[in-house]
């Protein structure tokens, strides 16, 4: 087994992280959404422990769906007929985006909302 460079390790990722953006509906959608919580963010001036916080949820939020994306891909390849093994673990791959995604709104929710009725009329 030869070792890769760190470069090639780096662009391999890079290239996965392409990949899921320009190939997956999700990838876009979330993508989308966090350019308009770092607006709302920027906009609402929160401080650097919410921006830490905000960053840390969104970065969990994407790396999950990238983790489900691949499992998702793997199972497909190795069994790409119907199973209802495979089909538990898509669903159980998703059901942990889910998850994620649902705390991280509860997060930005008790972040932002606040600071939103502070500058409402």
């Amino acid at each position: 087994m030869s070792k890769q460079s760190f470069y090639y390790s780096l662009c391999d990722a890079l290239d996965g992280i392409r990949h899921f953006v320009f190939t997956e509906r999700n990838a876009k959608i979330q993508l989308a959404v966090t350019l308009a919580i770092i607006i709302l963010a920027a906009t609402l001036r929160i401080n650097t422990t919410e921006w830490l916080i905000i960053l840390l949820c969104i970065g969990a939020v994407i790396s999950c769906e990238l983790m489900n994306t691949a499992i998702e891909t793997l199972c497909n390849a190795l069994h790409p007929q119907r199973s209802t093994s495979i089909k538990h673990v898509k669903h159980l791959s998703a059901g942990a985006v889910l998850c994620i995604a649902i705390i991280a709104s509860i997060i930005g929710c008790i972040i932002l909302l606040p600071k939103l009725f502070i500058y409402a009329p």
